[in-house]
């Protein structure tokens, strides 16, 4: 039969007329390795940089992370598969906390219904190797090192368009069939005019002599949709992102109250709430790290005095409706933990104010002004 040598188009430097190697990758530094959380050397993992965030845009991204606790959620986009992917890279479902695990696949399925990808598992549905899990990953590191919930989208995949079933991407490139391909070609037919897909034709190389240039202009056919797509394709994304902003926790002061007591005395209480998806926690990997602190509510006086109760009170962490999935899960009643109560005695003159404030890692802040009654009110 006839056989051919494919090779990527160019001079080649150095050439003896024997062999003729490939140039060192350009890419050869992959960021989404460069992570602390599990990182390893060149050799072990490719693409990890010289140490971890070696980078200035890793270590930037990092510090960013890092200085804004609040953040509760990220979304890191790539391009080839058409596919949601979560934590963990290298823990299996059965080793995350179950609290965890149910909101990545709650939340995963928001984009499931915006997108049409599949929200899947690195460690089980995407990792190359299922030996060797894939090391110092952007995702892992944002999930155990600051407690929030990341995602990333692969956004885009030329077989997914054309109707061609891909279960192993690996293996479909190696021994995809022709009927693939022409599938393929159509999707370019009809968006970009054949554009992407160049016919092999006949060209005299300074070195090589005669061969043929043609193929598929990868970078704009199978990394990345063609242009006339690209709405197509980011704005489902865009939706996700939004739907998954609407899940933060979020505090909310209700019921605030002022009770006179007599003697110039007034009990002044609220109930602070969690009104979120998430718990002020966000998750479980941020509760056992300590890095969201516990809710805090504080009260402010003019001019008075504090006779009861600390002025900031610890009211622990308020869960969020994620919370029930428990309660859904064994059909029976879970209570309401998203709420808490906190009250103080002060001595203040009638009708001046008092101002209490909560606030959460995660979970923003809000503040009330509440009116003490007159001594003509309440009892005494």
């Amino acid at each position: 039969g006839s056989y051919y040598f494919v090779l990527p188009e160019g001079r080649i430097h150095g050439w003896d007329g024997g062999a003729v190697p490939l140039a060192p990758d350009l890419l050869g530094l992959d960021v989404n390795r460069n992570f602390p959380l599990d990182w390893a050397p060149h050799w072990e993992q490719a693409g990890s940089g010289a140490y971890p965030l070696s980078e200035p845009e890793t270590r930037a991204l990092a510090d960013f992370l890092l200085a804004h606790r609040n953040i509760h959620g990220s979304q890191h986009f790539h391009t080839w598969s058409a596919a949601i992917l979560r934590p963990s890279a290298r823990h299996a479902d059965e080793d995350l906390p179950k609290p965890d695990l149910d909101v990545f696949k709650a939340i995963g399925a928001l984009g499931t219904e915006e997108t049409g990808y599949p929200c899947i598992s690195i460690f089980h549905d995407f990792a190359y190797d299922k030996k060797q899990p894939i090391r110092g990953v952007a995702m892992d590191w944002v999930y155990e090192q600051t407690g929030a919930f990341p995602f990333s989208t692969e956004l885009w995949s030329l077989p997914r368009k054309a109707g061609v079933e891909v279960t192993d991407f690996i293996e479909f490139m190696r021994h995809r069939d022709d009927s693939a391909d022409v599938a393929m070609l159509k999707v370019l037919d009809d968006h970009v005019d054949g554009a992407g897909y160049k016919i092999w034709e006949p060209f005299e190389h300074p070195q090589l002599g005669p061969v043929e240039i043609g193929g598929w202009d990868y970078t704009f056919t199978w990394q990345n949709p063609p242009g006339p797509l690209l709405e197509e394709v980011t704005s489902g994304n865009a939706r996700f992102v939004l739907r998954a902003m609407g899940t933060a926790p979020r505090i909310s002061i209700e019921q605030p109250a002022a009770e006179r007591l007599g003697n110039g005395l007034y009990k002044v209480a609220v109930i602070v709430q969690n009104t979120g998806f998430l718990a002020t926690n966000v998750s479980e990997k941020a509760k056992a790290a300590g890095i969201a602190k516990p809710v805090k509510a504080e009260i402010t006086l003019a001019n008075g005095e504090l006779v009861s109760g600390k002025q900031e009170q610890d009211l622990g962490h308020l869960e969020g409706r994620a919370s029930q999935y428990e309660a859904m899960r064994y059909m029976a009643g879970y209570g309401n933990t998203s709420r808490a109560r906190a009250e103080w005695i002060v001595r203040q003159e009638a009708g001046s104010t008092v101002t209490v404030h909560a606030r959460s890692t995660k979970a923003g802040s809000q503040s009330v002004d509440i009116d003490l009654p007159p001594e003509s009110d309440g009892a005494g």
